[in-house]
């Protein structure tokens, strides 16, 4: 698709934005102080997704010298650099991260077959978690598969589909109110529930169905019926009234007589998710109806604006205000409606006013939670934030947030 950014070039934010991604880009492109792990959320494949899209943006070469030089390493000694097999800290990411920075930048040294080498292991972890309910993103089934689905030679799509579906419906809770599963909400104490979050939850799950269903389109019959089945859940939800600030609460605990807690405003949790997650269903399915409830839920969100009552913390994409700003861009380019590009606006005057503040960037990344070095919540998600808000370059890095 064509993008649209909410901020073009002779706009007051326009040259203010432009020196922090030069900033973002020469800290982490020359600063090496703190050795990351070969990871896609919190390491230095987000790093080199940022790289890349600079590289795009300026139309110089440069980062393409860090860029390979991250990509030797992956392959120098993988079982000392990567982390296990998940999407956030490990293999399945890496495996993403690496095929999508090749999409972007042919890299001379990739060579995209060498990944292969995973493809067996990968799929027995992916029936492992199948086999333990264990749907995640980060740390499950689905994060698997975002690697899996790049290769055409382990397993057909369909066999792929299958083997995820066999398990699902043995596992999914099905009744008069939708469809949902049980999740961990919390390990100590131990606390099940239904989680609500793109991060981790049921809208998470759905929206890797329908970001990807042109690779299951022999399945889309069990593809419509998950997906009229988990919103028939969440609208139950939304029209319970179960929270006072936010549409929906960020998990729901059965026989729980208490007011829900209401949710932050952010990527990980909360309504800005969920409305993506209707919306990529109308889209989908070409239901306007789905469509016209995810307008509803983003309409409600722009009112929205106190940062110490919509938990809004921090700089991060995962749970701070980069995050906001990006999912309102994604949300103007989906919808053409111009209070969407008002709101991203506005989320990136508090990002600059209130974080940034005219500091240098060695006081304000700390403003990020930990001080991230990562796509998730470190500099280099801020950096493809602030690149796709000035530049017409569709940001598809944000498919492995499930926006698109």
């Amino acid at each position: 698709m064509s993008w649209c950014n909410p901020v073009n070039e002779g706009c007051s934010l326009y040259n203010e934005i432009r020196d922090i991604i030069e900033d973002i880009y020469f800290f982490l492109a020359k600063n090496n102080e703190e050795p990351l792990g070969e990871s896609l959320f919190e390491g230095n494949i987000g790093k080199a997704i940022f790289l890349a899209y600079y590289s795009k943006f300026k139309n110089t070469s440069e980062p393409l010298e860090y860029i390979d030089e991250i990509v030797r390493n992956v392959f120098k000694d993988h079982a000392k650099t990567i982390n296990g097999c998940s999407f956030a800290e490990g293999l399945s990411g890496v495996i993403w991260g690496l095929n999508h920075l090749n999409d972007i930048e042919r890299l001379s040294e990739l060579d995209i077959s060498e990944l292969s080498m995973f493809n067996e292991f990968l799929h027995e972890v992916y029936l492992e978690n199948l086999k333990n309910n264990n749907y995640d993103l980060f740390y499950g089934a689905i994060g698997n598969l975002f690697a899996i689905l790049y290769n055409d030679q382990l397993v057909s799509k369909d066999v792929l589909f299958h083997e995820f579906f066999d398990c699902f419906k043995k596992y999914v809770l099905i009744d008069t109110n939708g469809w949902r599963w049980k999740a961990i909400i919390n390990k100590n104490p131990f606390l099940e529930g239904y989680n609500l979050g793109l991060a981790h939850g049921i809208p998470s799950l759905l929206s890797f169905l329908l970001n990807n269903s042109s690779y299951f389109e022999t399945n889309s019959k069990c593809i419509k019926q998950i997906t009229y089945g988990v919103l028939k859940y969440l609208s139950y939800i939304r029209n319970c009234d179960f929270c006072d600030l936010s549409m929906f609460p960020p998990f729901i605990i059965e026989n729980n007589s208490k007011k829900c807690d209401n949710s932050r405003l952010g990527w990980c949790y909360g309504d800005l998710g969920i409305g993506i997650t209707f919306w990529l269903a109308g889209n989908v399915l070409n239901n306007e109806c789905y469509k016209r409830d995810a307008i509803t839920i983003f309409n409600h969100s722009i009112k929205r604006c106190d940062l110490k009552e919509n938990f809004v913390f921090d700089l991060s994409f995962c749970h701070g205000v980069s995050g906001i700003v990006h999912i309102y861009n994604r949300i103007y380019n989906y919808t053409l409606k111009s209070e969407y590009k008002v709101a991203s606006v506005k989320w990136l005057e508090i990002l600059l006013k209130e974080f940034i503040k005219d500091q240098p960037i060695e006081i304000w990344k700390d403003n990020i939670t930990g001080g991230g070095r990562g796509l998730l919540t470190g500099l280099p998600g801020i950096g493809l934030v602030l690149i796709s808000s000035i530049s017409i370059q569709e940001p598809k890095w944000d498919k492995c947030l499930l926006l698109s």
